[in-house]
């Protein structure tokens, strides 16, 4: 018989109820975590990536990487997860990987300058297809209470703000 793990019952419960597969989640304590979802129009593939808050604040951004290097990593791990050809290498680059993009925001850092210390991040990652595969990554942050988005919020605000995207920035679709 088994050990009853108390926080996995807890996480699983919570992110089946919002629509997401255990598969996401890669820490023990959702209401001790950060969430960043990924939403790559190349493929339509959507997934959720977690990290508790303080391995989130440890992870820097490499000196020797600039946020458009960092944001061409994050794009090829994503079509590498997609296809399910993420190594065991590519598996651990990923996630701070997409810590390091996100810090090297300016949406991270106006979001830090007027969020509460111990806020919940919920970040959204739109990949929109530019030159083929590359990716051009576009980030938005969603300032919520919930301990998780549920899978149809994420898509939905994912779509309105390409929508926005689209109208503003028609070079981003090659327009």
């Amino acid at each position: 018989m088994s050990e009853f793990d108390f926080d996995k019952e807890v996480a699983t419960a919570q992110l089946e109820a919002a629509g997401w597969g255990m598969d996401a989640f890669n820490h023990g304590n959702p209401f001790e975590s950060h969430f960043l979802y990924v939403r790559d129009y190349r493929n339509d593939h959507t997934r959720l990536f977690t990290i508790k808050q303080s391995d989130f604040e440890v992870i820097n951004l490499p000196l020797h990487m600039t946020p458009e290097l960092l944001a061409g990593v994050v794009a090829d791990l994503m079509l590498s997860a997609a296809d399910g050809k993420l190594n065991v290498k590519d598996e651990k680059r990923i996630v701070p990987g997409l810590v390091g993009y996100a810090k090297a925001t300016e949406t991270y850092r106006s979001w830090r300058r007027v969020s509460a210390i111990d806020e919940r991040l919920h970040l959204v990652i739109n990949i929109y297809p530019h030159h083929g595969h590359v990716g051009f990554l576009r980030p938005l942050i969603l300032r919520t209470p919930n301990i998780v988005l549920t899978a149809a919020e994420v898509l939905m605000y994912s779509a309105q703000v390409r929508d926005i995207d689209e109208r503003k920035h028609p070079e981003w679709f090659g327009r």
